[in-house]
């Protein structure tokens, strides 16, 4: 407190301070009353409002998530494979785009294909843990009967939620058509993804708060329940929030599915930071405005204040020169040891900073500078009137050109300085990326005959103006060589595979003339017809006649592949059943089986009687199954032949309990003359073409082979045909 002349002073000091304290205190009080309510209130409404906003957040990566699988789904049904997998379904398509763990991959549990009418073509459900295939369920079936995702437009589309056996799905249906997207639609492709705990889990690593999503049934939680409740009533909006203690707050929001039911409630937890904050905030007002109030009463600071605006005004002075010189190694001179003080040392401490921050600034734009002429593209930037503004060494050095001498000069004027090379760095792709304002690229021949890529990148400014074209070229001369070089070994390739099948063909042809004639002579002479024989001679007999038929099976294997390879194999198609063909094969191979005390046992689906396809084809592909199987059976063993329906399919599995097949001999399985490199292939024999002529004359009726197998725990080979044919099944959907 100053010094006070006289007692009168004294007086009035203290009536001035004790009615500066009376207002202060009654202010401060109203103060206190209105900002406790205001604050309280606010952050309250800011609480909802924020978990408002985490709600739309939340709903946002629902819609984030669906239109991800929307655009999956769209490069898919506008695809011409796709197209021409629903008028013609090609096993060869699935096996191409659809092998196992592609769900997975795409982050997928559904996909399906229905044709125009509604008909399912394919589907495929896994779970999200395993990937385990599971059925699909019926509420799916009966949507597409009611034609929930019927699309029928080229430009429609559905997407959204749908409940599933209680579990909320995200599903997208696109139409599916031509790569152009047009029509006309030839049916509907299907995606979906669970709503399940993994996909909770990825949204609250999204969004960085605990998730639940619980669809709406009879075995809502309470809390559910009540915010559904109210949600209902509420028609205005969507989200209901509930404190759940002094630290938690939870927001519910009410979602509905593609056909406008309400079908899941989001709930989104956080912490009450901003009720905390409001107490917190309250409390430093309160200290505050008494805070104030005690300040207030030291009035004679008020006579500081011509020291302090002197003071401020020296700072003030001192800014604005700096800011007119642009001189940052000006310092202020601190005076004393009070805030102005500290002021002077922080501006000090400032300007200290600034000046480090531009040398670090000129030390990175020198960085950027070596590593741009690092690079061994060429780099050049252009003003929007195509202006050459900057260029690295390696352009420079391209255009055999200096920066200063090109910088500023129009096109005309670079073709006339710098020649052709300059004017082609320049002139390619700028102007179509500057008038569509969007990235492009493309490749061009320079003048002096190389190949470049070539991207010409907008660069805008905050506002979305663009303030020049940056521009890259790389030299792609050898990978382009390398390209043509590679297509032409191709089609030697290829010319060379088509010379090899004739040859084959030819030869076959050739050799199964003399080796009839040899095999017809030699069993002749076991017979004895042309007289008696002894031991040894009719041994040797023996040994030309096997030899001779092995030799025979082997040619007509290599001309059955090569009529295969050509596309010369017509299949003879009729129809048959199943259960005498099966037993047939039985009979025939049970003296081999019984040879090594087999048990070969044949099992047929009630219901599945007849089958139409090549009857001869059909025999070779069980006889070529069940004969291997026999062959790396060891004795006492089981083989088990089963057909069943799949669909509007054929499925024929042989299973033993063998020597099985590792991971790495299964991959060359199906190749021609190729055999698994075991003792048991070797004690056995064999030319390697049988599991390849099995897989081509499937593949030719419109099925497909697979296999299961363990090494020493035996293998299941099993392949599906068409019940009807091909060629009905194809006429069938046409007429469809």
């Amino acid at each position: 407190m100053p010094s006070l002349p006289g007692e009168l002073s004294v007086n009035i000091y203290k009536k001035v301070f004790l009615s500066i304290f009376l207002l202060f205190s009654i202010f401060a009080f109203i103060l206190i009353y209105v900002s406790q309510g205001l604050v309280l209130s606010n952050f309250q409404k800011l609480e909802e409002k924020s978990a408002e906003e985490n709600l739309i957040r939340l709903k946002g990566v629902l819609d984030s998530e669906t239109a991800y699988m929307g655009r999956i789904n769209l490069d898919w049904a506008a695809w011409n494979e796709t197209y021409e997998f629903i008028e013609t379904p090609s096993p060869s398509y699935l096996d191409s785009n659809l092998p196992e763990g592609t769900l997975q991959d795409l982050n997928l549990n559904l996909i399906l294909f229905a044709n125009e009418t509604g008909h399912v073509i394919r589907a495929k459900l896994e779970d999200s843990e395993g990937g385990e295939e599971l059925p699909l369920p019926e509420e799916l079936f009966q949507m597409l009967k009611a034609g929930v995702f019927r699309v029928q437009a080229p430009g429609d589309k559905i997407e959204g939620l749908i409940l599933l056996e209680e579990k909320p799905m995200l599903i997208s249906a696109y139409p599916i058509t031509s790569s152009n997207w047009k029509g006309p639609v030839r049916g509907t492709l299907i995606m979906g993804r669970y709503v399940d705990r993994n996909f909770v889990e990825n949204i609250e690593k999204r969004v960085g708060l605990p998730v639940e999503i619980q669809a709406i049934n009879g075995k809502m939680p309470a809390d559910f329940l009540e915010a559904y409740v109210n949600a209902e009533k509420n028609a205005e909006s969507w989200t209901y929030v509930k404190p759940l203690s002094a630290e938690k707050l939870a927001g519910y929001g009410v979602i509905y599915d593609i056909l406008g039911k309400p079908v899941v409630i989001l709930k989104a937890e956080m912490e009450r930071s901003l009720h905390a904050q409001g107490l917190k905030l309250r409390e430093l007002i309160i200290l505050f405005l008494l805070s104030a109030c005690i300040l207030a009463l030291e009035g004679s600071k008020i006579l500081m204040e011509k020291i302090f605006f002197s003071r401020f005004l020296e700072i003030e002075s001192f800014v604005k020169e700096t800011r007119r010189e642009k001189d940052l190694s000006k310092r202020l001179l601190p005076k004393g040891k009070d805030e102005m003080t500290s002021l002077s040392k922080g501006i000090n401490a400032m300007m200290n900073s600034l000046q480090e921050a531009e040398q670090e600034i000129r030390k990175r734009d020198r960085e950027k500078q070596e590593i741009l002429n690092s690079l061994s593209e060429l780099l050049i930037f252009l003003s929007p009137d195509l202006k050459i503004k900057w260029a690295n060494k390696e352009a420079l050095e391209y255009m055999n050109e200096d920066l200063k001498s090109l910088a500023g000069k129009s096109r005309k004027e670079i073709r006339e300085q710098a020649g052709k090379s300059a004017a082609f760095l320049v002139d390619s792709l700028a102007e179509e990326a500057l008038s569509n304002g969007v990235n492009i690229s493309g490749e061009a021949r320079s003048p002096d005959g190389r190949t470049w890529l070539v991207k010409a990148n907008p660069v805008c400014n905050d506002k979305g103006q663009i303030i020049g074209i940056l521009k890259n070229f790389i030299d792609i001369t050898a990978r382009k060589n390398y390209e043509e070089h590679v297509l032409r070994a191709k089609m030697a390739a290829e010319a060379a595979n088509q010379t090899k099948s004739a040859f084959l063909a030819n030869m076959s042809h050739e050799l199964r003339t003399p080796l009839n004639s040899i095999i017809g002579f030699s069993d002749l002479l076991v017979e004895q017809g042309l007289g008696p024989l002894d031991e040894k001679q009719l041994r040797y007999a023996n040994n030309i006649s096997k030899s001779g038929r092995h030799l025979l099976r082997l040619i007509n294997d290599i001309l059955d592949l090569s009529k295969l390879e050509a596309g010369k194999t017509e299949l003879q198609y009729s129809e048959f059943g199943l259960e005498g063909i099966l037993q047939e094969v039985k009979e025939t191979l049970a003296p081999l089986a019984t040879g090594k005390n087999i048990r070969l046992e044949v099992e047929l689906e009630s219901g599945l009687k007849t089958l139409r396809a090549d009857r001869n084809k059909f025999i070779q592909i069980l006889y070529n199954l069940i004969s291997n199987a026999i062959k790396f059976t060891p004795e006492q063993g089981l083989i088990l032949v089963k057909a069943s329906l799949l669909g509007s399919m054929v499925k024929i599995s042989v299973k033993d309990n063998g020597i099985g097949i590792s991971g790495a001999n299964q991959k060359i399985l199906f190749s021609p003359f190729m055999q698994v490199d075991s003792s048991r292939s070797r004690e056995y024999g064999g030319t390697g073409l049988g599991l390849t002529l099995v897989k081509e004359m499937v593949a030719l009726h419109g099925g497909e082979i697979r296999l299961q197998s363990k090494e020493g725990c035996g293998s299941t080979f099993s392949f599906t045909l068409p019940l009807k044919g091909k060629e009905c099944e194809a006429r069938e959907e046409n007429l469809d």
